[in-house]
């Protein structure tokens, strides 16, 4: 861009003004967006924690119901098993009952049996007694009536005597089988009330272990139940715990992101401002600087007698780009002056653009110079050539 004077300078300044707000507007824009992403990101964190904890919520009460289930089902199969065992000593007491009944009435059958073959032992032998009387009597019939009526009372006594007897045995009999009988009857009684009275101490002690055995497995189960409570619950205060560990240092690691983004931002922005502050001052002070402002050479020329100096008021920065050359009586002076822009666009590329102008002049002298002597200096702002005559 050529520039020719301070309207175009303050041009130049105005679209530099805007290009910076436009940076800064969009600079802006973007931390609004980081800062929406970074809010975004929380919420899904947040939602994601909260999703987390129901699930494992779900899960836990999904296990103690199935651990509930298990232990009621244990619990009717330890009722199915005390039911079984009573069933068993129901039926144990019953067989031992009919037993005794049965030993009972085979001792008392026994005992009738016994008693009716000593009694027809007693009366065969009375027949017998009795037909061998008869036949004594009939063999000493023929002998003496005296002599079988002797004898006939003789057998009558012996014979009564014989049956007062036997009845006398028979009835110590009757009573030693009875006392015997009821002995074995109050022995069978004493023994029958014994084994129930162990049995039913046998029971009551079965029910006894089974009641405590139930009642530990219950205790067991509540006891694993309540571990198995406060593991979950410790496991969700952990969990929740690490959550919130993990949420705080994804926010301070997004606050230091965004400080560190906010940091950059405010540096860019300031070395673009300091950027064009620097351009915006170069450009002020070449719009005001009258050498940038010149539109012809007017060198200042001292002629002596062995030489000739040219002087030009230059800017130190500027000097290099002044040249002079002489050809004979002919002197040419030219100026070349460079311009550079260049702008940043929001997508990081840059657009850069420069500009160059010349400036010549060429006049005539009266004497003739030699070009190989030329020599230059420039001091306190004045560029100055010296060149001998020939």
């Amino acid at each position: 861009m050529k520039v020719s004077g301070t309207d175009n300078a303050k041009e130049y300044l105005d679209k530099l003004d805007r290009g910076l707000k436009n940076r800064i507007a969009t600079k802006e824009n973007e931390i609004d967006q980081v800062n929406l992403l970074y809010e975004k990101k929380i919420q899904s964190a947040k939602d994601q924690g909260e999703d987390h904890y129901l699930n494992t919520l779900d899960q836990n009460q999904q296990r103690i119901g199935i651990a509930i289930k298990d232990m009621e089902g244990k619990l009717a199969d330890y009722q199915n098993n005390l039911t079984k065992t009573q069933e068993k000593l129901a039926e144990q007491e019953k067989t031992l009952k009919d037993q005794s009944d049965t030993n009972l009435y085979n001792l008392k059958t026994k005992g009738e049996t016994n008693y009716q073959d000593q009694f027809s032992k007693i009366v065969d032998n009375q027949r017998s007694l009795e037909n061998e009387s008869s036949g004594k009597m009939k063999t000493l019939e023929f002998t003496t009536n005296s002599a079988l009526n002797k004898q006939m009372r003789e057998a009558e006594s012996r014979v009564s005597n014989l049956e007062h007897k036997q009845n006398l045995e028979l009835n110590d009999r009757q009573m030693h089988f009875k006392s015997q009988l009821d002995n074995q009857q109050k022995n069978n009684n004493q023994q029958l009330s014994g084994q129930k009275e162990e049995f039913d101490f046998t029971l009551q002690k079965a029910n006894e272990q089974n009641k405590r055995i139930f009642e530990d497995k219950i205790r067991i189960q509540q006891d694993r139940l309540n571990y198995t409570d406060k593991y979950h619950q410790s496991l969700l205060i952990q969990k929740e715990d690490d959550f919130k560990i993990k949420y705080e240092n994804m926010s301070k690691a997004h606050q230091e992101t965004l400080a560190l983004i906010q940091k950059r931002f405010d540096d860019e922005v300031k070395g673009l401002v300091d950027s064009k502050s620097k351009m915006k001052d170069a450009i002020t002070a070449r719009a005001e600087d009258d050498f940038y402002n010149v539109t012809k050479l007017d060198p200042k020329i001292t002629n002596s007698e062995k030489e000739m100096l040219f002087e030009i008021a230059v800017p130190k920065h500027e000097w290099e780009n002044v040249h002079l050359s002489a050809q004979g009586r002919d002197v040419k002076i030219t100026l070349g002056r460079k311009y550079a822009d260049e702008l940043l666009d929001r997508d990081g590329s840059r657009n850069r653009s420069s500009r160059s102008e010349m400036f010549s002049k060429e006049f005539k002298v009266a004497d003739i110079l030699n070009p190989k002597t030329i020599t230059q200096k420039y001091e306190d702002g004045i560029l100055s050539f010296k060149i001998v005559k020939l």
